[in-house]
């Protein structure tokens, strides 16, 4: 798993992965397919005022200083801040299995490593790594997407955030199994009418 999947999902689920990262979606797609809504909500709710801060941080310097981030970011993040520890169990294992691949690749510690650490020193190490790779992924040229989606999404209570992004994935999930079953009922209905032409022409031998 590449660092690119990880910071996709993570900032994607906070609300601040620009639509103009097509890849990175796309990675932050496959990433995604193992997890639950509920799973995945955990993790927004947690990973929200992480991704925000990095954002933060990564867009200073490309917004405007009388902009959202400029006068709100800081409210923002002391909202979406409350209550976000709580969310640490359930999100733990999405997290865990994120950031146990994306440190075993990347050479780092190795994932069963990872799995022997009490809560008290992984959450650190997950919350970290959410934050160092949301600085990196984000370039100057999506902070105004960034920076449009938060205010957007800034109305409402961190927990609306979170569970509007799990439903969000739940239908993406929902869609997903739809087209994957119109592929097998293509594939079936190609191969029968591969036969039947087999068929006709052993027939017409």
């Amino acid at each position: 798993m590449t660092h690119r999947r990880i910071v996709a999902l993570l900032a994607g689920l906070a609300g601040t992965l620009p639509a103009s990262a097509p890849a990175a979606a796309q990675e932050a797609r496959s990433a995604l397919e193992t997890l639950t809504p509920r799973q995945v909500e955990a993790a927004a709710r947690y990973a929200l005022p992480i991704a925000i801060e990095g954002a933060m941080n990564a867009c200073e310097a490309s917004l405007d200083p009388d902009g959202f981030l400029a006068r709100e970011g800081d409210a923002l993040h002391t909202r979406a801040s409350e209550g976000s520890a709580e969310a640490w169990p359930e999100a733990r294992d999405a997290l865990f299995q994120l950031a146990s691949e994306e440190a075993e690749v990347g050479g780092e510690i190795p994932g069963d490593l990872l799995a022997s650490l009490p809560d008290e020193s992984l959450r650190p190490f997950v919350s970290g790594m959410i934050l160092l790779l949301v600085e990196e992924e984000l370039k100057p040229k999506d902070c105004a997407n960034v920076e449009r989606g938060l205010e957007l999404l800034a109305p409402l209570p961190p927990e609306n955030m979170a569970g509007l992004i799990g439903f969000i994935y739940e239908l993406v999930q929902e869609d997903d199994a739809r087209e994957r079953a119109q592929a097998r009922s293509t594939g079936e209905n190609r191969r029968l009418d591969d036969g039947v032409i087999d068929a006709r022409e052993k027939s017409a031998e």
